[in-house]
């Protein structure tokens, strides 16, 4: 009798150890069906059309970087003979819009809004680009990349602003990260496209192709996103 007494001891001290071990080795398990909804991001997109637009937007965006950067070298070349230096001093001029035109986007977006500012930038750009795609002079190229640089460095602080006012309190990183990983996307895929398009095409095509879908999604940013309010038209709203 004491030997059976002491063997269900044992097996019972061993039954706890090893439910002990598995305990706490465990994930911890998670009740709230709905964070863990918000943890996927697919789940996010498919329940925010307002944060899949802005999603998107940031593809075109650094689709058309990615645009610049292989095609519009290449086209400069081809329509008034651009040097390497020309080619410098116009990415150098482009960048310095943006001590204007960031600025002034971020004032835009808190006073009148984020839409306010990101649609007309997006305009800009799909015009840029398109209106490259069928210059013939020195002069409209000019004017076609002031157009396109000047979209971009408006857009910026607005579109950063409404994903961080779209993106769930406990997941504005990840929202972040999200958004850059659709960049990086458009990165990836746009030079190797958009350069294979202008060599067995021509660089007109990319860049026209380039303001499609810059066009495309603006549409969808200002049909679907919907407006989040500034501090400004918060204070405005509570008087």
């Amino acid at each position: 009798n004491n030997n059976n007494t002491n063997n269900n001891n044992n097996n019972n001290n061993n039954t706890t150890f090893i439910a002990n071990l598995r305990a706490a080795f465990s994930p911890p398990k998670n009740n709230n069906n709905t964070n863990d909804d918000k943890s996927s991001w697919t789940e996010m997109l498919r329940a925010s059309p307002s944060l899949l637009a802005a999603t998107l937007s940031n593809f075109s965006l650094y689709l058309g970087y990615a645009s610049m950067l292989t095609v519009l070298p290449l086209h400069a070349s081809a329509i008034w003979g651009a040097t390497p230096g020309e080619i410098g001093i116009l990415f150098s001029g482009v960048s310095a819009l943006g001590f204007i035109g960031a600025p002034l986007g971020g004032w835009v977006a808190d006073r009148f809004g984020r839409k306010a500012v990101v649609v007309p930038s997006a305009i800009c750009i799909g015009l840029g680009a398109g209106c490259l795609s069928v210059v013939s002079s020195f002069s409209s190229f000019v004017a076609a990349v002031v157009i396109w640089g000047a979209g971009n460095s408006l857009i910026t602080p607005g579109l950063t602003a409404i994903t961080v006012d779209l993106a769930p309190e406990d997941q504005k990183a990840s929202v972040l990260s999200l958004t850059r990983q659709a960049g990086d996307l458009a990165f990836l895929v746009g030079p190797i496209g958009l350069g294979l398009l202008a060599e067995f095409a021509s660089n007109s095509h990319a860049l026209a192709l380039t303001s499609a879908i810059v066009f495309g999604t603006t549409g969808f940013f200002s049909l679907k996103a919907v407006e989040t309010a500034s501090p400004r038209q918060q204070s405005r709203q509570k008087r």
